[in-house]
């Protein structure tokens, strides 16, 4: 017994240490007690294993067990932490398996109690039968934690007390957190990766064509004059995502099975004849998805293989680049080096502000990654609900939740600034567009809203001082913060600002600049996306 720490009849005291990878036939994986008071803090306790019980820790007989800051992930026993008396504070204890052969009757998982404990401020969950097993007729104080859920019903489900035998003593745990215990360690998201990326080599060659697309310089569309006037209202609802663009030299457009090219402003160059699941202009360089191919990077002269995986999204955050890459979790790349960040699968995320990654995790709600120095990270449940879309407004993250509303949260608290669900939001300049749906566009500028259209937009884009609004089979229209102006009766597929100019994608009418008076076809092909490169 006890594959590290042995100790009986003494006084113990274990601080700042790490315990991994040990083992003992019996009991106490890493630490076996024995009539002895046991002090732990600030240690980790991973990967160790019993063939009987205490996969990590073992104080029993008429030891006495105190331990606090400390993180206990993926031990392997009966339990994880098999004690008679104790008190757990500010510790994470999550994700303890049983010994491959327990019997079901066996397998308690997370803490068995003999006797006694008081657990608060800490993180338990994810273990496969019970989170605490209380085989003691006296009542467990398990107050201020987090259960991985906030769910009683779930919760109660994970506990062994009284209700299952009323022989026992109650598990006392309401009042419990509704969020991951910021006091404890940090709990890792199910499962926190640290795999080493396959990555291809920039000896894999993206196959490149110079064929010549087809112009189309002279052919006009019709132009809508600003007597087609848009409806508007003034009714204030009660209670992306463009944001102001810079001077591109480039334009990169995605023509689907045509490959991707390169608009300098005179003439078009192909790249690649692969065709581009997504692509992201980051910092200098362009980051390309092509499917099964892999990740590419594209520096203006050079392509490189990043990665053999195939991304589901990205965003790009000055020289850093976040990448979903589905059941493989959430990365980030910093040019030279991957980190992952989480092993859960990300529904979206926008960087907020200048260190903040804003990960949408669906049911698993909105959480918050702080950048500090050099590569670390560090991770904060904000929201326990599944936002619909959000964005980055100043120093705010406007998250909605669907029918629940819209929010503005300031890293501190939030606040629900209308009850109404946006289908798009968009920044312009220091206001917020929200599109309404069927109850119109409405500008909101951080005290109230005010509706400028009862029209549905398609598509919004800040372009400058003003605002590109697809109106779907009504048109493309300008509005310049007290008119709109209607510029054509096409309908756009895709809008994008390049230099001083709209690229506007009007389908089968082929890719189109609109300078605000007029829009001139540079090409017939259909672009299945476009993206701008320094």
């Amino acid at each position: 017994s006890g594959g590290a720490v042995w100790s009986s009849s003494s006084s113990l005291t274990v601080s700042s240490s790490t315990f991994t990878n040990n083992s003992a036939g019996d009991d106490g994986g890493a630490v076996w007690s024995s009539s002895s008071s046991l002090t732990v803090s600030s240690s980790t306790f991973t990967n160790n294993s019993a063939g009987d019980d205490g996969g990590a820790v073992y104080s029993y007989s008429s030891s006495s067990l105190a331990m606090e800051n400390c993180f206990i992930y993926d031990n392997q026993g009966e339990t994880a932490i098999w004690l008679s008396n104790g008190t757990i504070t500010k510790c994470t204890i999550v994700e303890n398996r049983p010994a491959p052969d327990a019997k079901t009757g066996d397998t308690k998982d997370g803490i068995y109690v003999g006797s006694s404990l008081t657990i608060t401020e800490s993180n338990i969950y994810g273990h496969e039968r019970y989170d605490i097993f209380n085989d003691s007729s006296k009542d467990v104080q398990a107050t201020n934690n987090y259960w991985g859920t906030k769910d009683e019903s779930d919760i109660n489900l994970k506990i062994y007390d009284e209700f299952d035998n009323s022989k026992k003593g109650e598990v006392i745990y309401y009042p419990y957190l509704s969020f991951v215990s910021t006091s404890a360690p940090k709990a890792p998201l199910t499962p926190t990766t640290s795999t080493t990326l396959t990555t291809t080599t920039s000896t894999t060659r993206i196959s490149t064509t110079t064929t010549r697309m087809p112009t189309t310089t002279t052919t006009w569309m019709p132009i809508t004059t600003t007597t087609t006037r848009v409806s508007t209202t003034t009714t204030t609802s009660t209670t992306t995502t463009t944001m102001p663009s810079v001077s591109q030299d480039k334009l990169i457009v995605d023509f689907g099975s045509h490959g991707l090219y390169q608009y300098d402003g005179n003439s078009w160059i192909g790249l690649a004849s692969w065709n581009p699941d997504n692509m992201t202009a980051w910092d200098t360089k362009l980051a390309v998805d092509f499917g099964s191919n892999g990740l590419y990077q594209y520096d203006g002269n050079l392509w490189t293989g990043l990665v053999g995986w195939n991304p589901d999204n990205m965003t790009a955050w000055d020289n850093n680049l976040a990448i979903d890459f589905g059941y493989r979790g959430l990365y980030c790349y910093y040019g030279e080096s991957w980190q992952g960040l989480s092993g859960w699968d990300p529904e979206d995320f926008v960087f907020w502000g200048y260190y903040k990654l804003a990960v949408d995790f669906g049911s698993n709600g909105l959480y918050l990654y702080y950048r500090g120095l050099g590569t670390s990270w560090r991770e904060e449940s904000v929201f326990n609900l599944d936002p619909q879309n959000m964005i980055a407004w100043n120093d705010k993250l406007a998250v909605d939740f669907g029918d629940k509303g819209l929010y503005l949260y300031d890293g501190d608290s939030s606040e629900r600034i209308t009850s109404w669900n946006p289908e798009n939001m968009t920044v312009w300049g220091d206001k917020l567009a929200a599109n309404f749906g069927g109850k119109g566009l409405y500008l909101y500028d951080g005290n109230s809203f005010k509706g400028i259209t009862g029209w549905n937009p398609e598509n919004i884009t800040a372009w400058g001082n003003v605002l590109a609004v697809d109106f779907g089979d009504k048109g493309l229209y300008l509005y310049d913060g007290n008119s709109f102006k209607g510029i054509t009766g096409w309908n756009p597929e895709n809008i994008t600002v390049w230099r001083d100019k709209l690229a506007v994608d009007f389908g089968d009418k082929g890719l189109y600049f609109c300078n605000g008076t007029a829009c001139i076809g540079i090409t017939s092909w259909n672009p299945e996306e476009i993206v701008n490169l320094r």
